[in-house]
C-alpha cells in the first residue's frame, strides 16, 4: 500500500465428510482464531514487520 504497509489473505477451507468430520470441525473451530493470529504474528516476525492489526474473518 502507499502507505507501507501489506495486506495478507490466508483462505483456509475444510470440507467435512460425514459426521466424523462435522465431530472434528466443532472441536477444532474455536481455536482457528489463535492459530491463525499466531501464523500472521510469525509472519510478521520473520519478515522483520509489525502486525497492523488482525486477523479477521471475511465470508465469502
Amino acid at each position: 500500500n502507499d502507505d507501507g504497509t501489506v495486506e495478507l489473505r490466508q483462505r483456509a477451507r475444510f470440507w467435512p465428510r460425514g459426521l466424523p468430520g462435522l465431530l472434528y470441525w466443532g472441536v477444532v473451530y474455536p481455536f482457528h482464531h489463535f492459530v491463525f493470529n499466531g501464523m500472521l504474528r510469525g509472519i510478521g516476525r520473520a519478515a522483520g514487520r509489525a502486525v497492523v492489526r488482525g486477523p479477521q474473518r471475511i465470508d465469502y
